[in-house]
Order: C-alpha cells, then sequence, then structure tokens
C-alpha cells in the first residue's frame, strides 16, 4: 500500500475551508431561529441563550486547546474540530425531532461550538508556519475565507429553507457535508516542521509582556467591533430602517460579509507595500465614525454605514494575529489561543451589551419620550442608542493601537542605543 501523499498545498486548502467550515457553524443556527419559534415553538429568550452558549463554549475551547494540542498534537485536533462540526450540524437537524427541541438544539450547539473554537485556535499557527513570503497576506486571505463562509451560508439558507418548506430541518444536514470533506484534505495535507513540534511559549511570558497585554485589548475590540454588527445587521436594518426581513437579511449580513471579504483580500494583496499597523489605526478610526453613521443618520445612509463597517473591520482580527506573531516568534498555540480567547470574549459580549442597552432604553420612559421627538418608535431609537454606545469599542482600539506605534517606536530605538553601545566597546 502507497503511503499517503501530503503536500503544503493541501494544508492551504484545507485551511482555508476550514474557516468556510466555522462560518458555516457559527451562522446556521442563527439562520433558522425564526422556525425553531414557529415549528419547534421555542422561545425568544430560549433563542437569545443559544448565541451566549455558541460563544461561551468557544471561549472554553479556546483555554484547553493549549494543553490539546500537547497531548494530541495538530494533525488529531484537526480531525476532531471538522468530526465535531459535521456532527453539530446534523445534530441541528435531528436531535430536535428525537429529543425536547431546545434540548436538542443547545447539544448541537455546544458540538458545533467546540469544533469551532478549536478551528479558530489551531488554523492560524497551521498558516502561520508554513514556508511562505507574507504571513500577514496568508493570514488575511485565511480569514477572508470566514467572509465567503459567511455570505455563502445566509444566501444558500435563504433559498434553502424556501425550497424545503417543512423539511426545512435538511439544510443543517446538507451543510455537514463540508467540515465531513475538508476532514478528508486533512488527511492530504503536510504540517509545517514548527507546528509538527507543537513549540509554544508559556502563558506567564506573554501576559508579564505590557505590548502583549495591549493586543489582547485590540482583539477584544476587533472581535466586538466586528460581531455587534455582524449579528444585529439584519434585525436593526429589518426593525429601525423599516426593510423587509428577507432584504434585511441580504443587505445586512451578507453585504457586511461581502465588504469584510474585499478588504481582507484587498488588504493581503498589498500587505507588503503597507505599514499594517498605521493601516490598523486608520481603519480603527474610520470604523468608530462607521458606528455613528449607522446609528445617527437616516434611511440610505445608515445602511450605506453599517456595510462599509465590514470594510473597516476587515483587518482587524488578522492583522493583530500577525502583528502578535511577528513580535513573539515561535510562541506558537500559546499565542494564537490567549488571542482566540479574547476575540471571543469580544464577540460574546459586544452583542450581549448592545443588545442590553437596546432593550434598557427602549423599556426607559425618558428615552420613548425622546425618541418621538426624533419620529422614532421606542424600538428603533433602542437599537440605534445600543450601536452609539457600542461605539466605545473601535474608539478603544484605535487608542490602543496608538500605544502599540509608540511602544514600537521606543524598541526600535532601544534597539539602536543598545546596537550603537555595542559597536562604541569593540
Amino acid at each position: 500500500m502507497k503511503p499517503l501523499k501530503r503536500s503544503y498545498k493541501a494544508t492551504s486548502a484545507a485551511c482555508y475551508i476550514a474557516y468556510v467550515v466555522q462560518a458555516i457553524v457559527n451562522n446556521t443556527s442563527p439562520t433558522l431561529f425564526a422556525l425553531y419559534e414557529s415549528d419547534l415553538g421555542v422561545s425568544l429568550a430560549m433563542l437569545a441563550n443559544i448565541s451566549v452558549i455558541n460563544f461561551f463554549t468557544q471561549i472554553i475551547a479556546d483555554l484547553i486547546s493549549i494543553k490539546l494540542v500537547d497531548l494530541f498534537g495538530y494533525r488529531k485536533l484537526s480531525y476532531a474540530a471538522h468530526a465535531m462540526s459535521a456532527v453539530g450540524l446534523v445534530g441541528l437537524g435531528v436531535f430536535p425531532q428525537i429529543m425536547p427541541s431546545y434540548l436538542g438544539i443547545v447539544i448541537a450547539t455546544i458540538l458545533c461550538a467546540i469544533g469551532s473554537g478549536l478551528i479558530e485556535v489551531i488554523i492560524s499557527p497551521l498558516i502561520d508556519a508554513l514556508p511562505h513570503e507574507n504571513g500577514t497576506a496568508s493570514m488575511t486571505l485565511l480569514h477572508s475565507f470566514y467572509c465567503w463562509g459567511s455570505m455563502f451560508c445566509v444566501l444558500f439558507s435563504t433559498i434553502a429553507i424556501h425550497l424545503l418548506g417543512e423539511n426545512w430541518f435538511i439544510l443543517p444536514i446538507m451543510f455537514a457535508i463540508i467540515p465531513a470533506a475538508n476532514l478528508i484534505t486533512f488527511s492530504h495535507a503536510r504540517f509545517a516542521e514548527a507546528s509538527e513540534k507543537n513549540i509554544r511559549t508559556p502563558v506567564r511570558n506573554l501576559l508579564f509582556s505590557r505590548f502583549f497585554l495591549v493586543l489582547i485589548i485590540v482583539m477584544i475590540c476587533s472581535g466586538a467591533s466586528e460581531i455587534i454588527i455582524s449579528q444585529w445587521s439584519s434585525f436593526f436594518i429589518e426593525k429601525a430602517l423599516g426593510v423587509p426581513k428577507i432584504v434585511g437579511d441580504i443587505l445586512g449580513p451578507c453585504l457586511f460579509a461581502v465588504f469584510m471579504g474585499i478588504g481582507r483580500i484587498v488588504s493581503g494583496k498589498l500587505s507588503s507595500k503597507i505599514k499594517i499597523e498605521k493601516v490598523m489605526l486608520v481603519c480603527s478610526l474610520l470604523c468608530f465614525f462607521c458606528y455613528l453613521g449607522t446609528s445617527l443618520l437616516p434611511g440610505i445612509f445608515s445602511l450605506a454605514s453599517c456595510a462599509l463597517t465590514g470594510l473597516m473591520v476587515s483587518l482587524m482580527w488578522p492583522a493583530t494575529l500577525s502583528v502578535a506573531s511577528s513580535a513573539f516568534v515561535g510562541a506558537g498555540t500559546t499565542l494564537f489561543s490567549i488571542l482566540a480567547f479574547s476575540g471571543d470574549v469580544g464577540c460574546a459580549f459586544g452583542p450581549w451589551l448592545a443588545g442590553n442597552i437596546a432593550d434598557t432604553v427602549e423599556k426607559s420612559e425618558k428615552f420613548s419620550a425622546m425618541a418621538t421627538q426624533f419620529s422614532l418608535t421606542a424600538e428603533q431609537f433602542g437599537l440605534r442608542a445600543g450601536i452609539l454606545l457600542c461605539s466605545i469599542f473601535p474608539l478603544l482600539m484605535f487608542l490602543s493601537m496608538i500605544v502599540i506605534i509608540i511602544m514600537q517606536k521606543n524598541l526600535a530605538k532601544e534597539k539602536e542605543r543598545r546596537i550603537k553601545r555595542s559597536a562604541k566597546f569593540r
């Protein structure tokens, strides 16, 4: 029997498809929320908890992945991540039919979230360790596949649900084919030497670095800035702008994903010609203005700001990983695990904060009276207030990037002084 031929091309392809898988497992359940409510009798409060369960499980997966990589290695974990994702997607279609509906959805969501969390931690270091000329370009291209996966998931789901009718539960089972097929692709993948040896820096070494602590803040703000608009855009466009739901799904998460994907591809192509930290600084400031535009401007201008937010956040997550990887060479799984954990904290906390602000403002008599002055309903005013106050995340990222750029300049000056001292005593 011939030995299995493995190549770096298969590794790249498998990693790119893995991010499509992650997009599918993160977006499939939300596209079925309305059907869970109407066909399975799941309440709105229970639906809200599904997102929390999803990201909380991913956070746990981020934390334990450091030890899991040591125990099992990248290859076995890549198999496990895709197997969990496939079983979870099948479960979304099957479990609610054979057990109490909500319990079935929760179990399937947890399985999907474990798969997604493992993908987030192991795929970035695999790409980072591959022999290539430009790590930033590869990282941004990798993360662009999450955008295209999100767009594919929403569009395919919209069409499939319409065609399947009462048999909508077949949709997630169909999606399970993709992680199952990619598991086979990973069997042909060749892992770079650094990833095979599971090189990693102790957690303590990273957490005692002020530079890394600022990167953690940047990562939290990146996750929050991206997911707040991504998760709330469809609902916001439908309720706050008065657009029909099917149009809101296309103009909301789909258009946001398209702009985010374009941003990641373009930034990847230009990464060798730009100073990535300065671009992150500008993008975070423009993202802040997009949040203001989304919450304060009327109609089409609010919609345009919402879509353009996808372009502004496109570089944040992958660029932060690239900056950290360059600053802490050889940190491996530890670095990517802590940053993935930080990003997922932002992903969980940001949308939760936006929703709670919107709910509090909507129920306030004082703000309800204020809403009428702007010809808005209490719900519309609350949604706009939630987005407006959450503009603190891109603003905090902007300030953090200023700190990072100053730190880098100081480190460069210190290095130059050491070289001069060394030359003086020769």
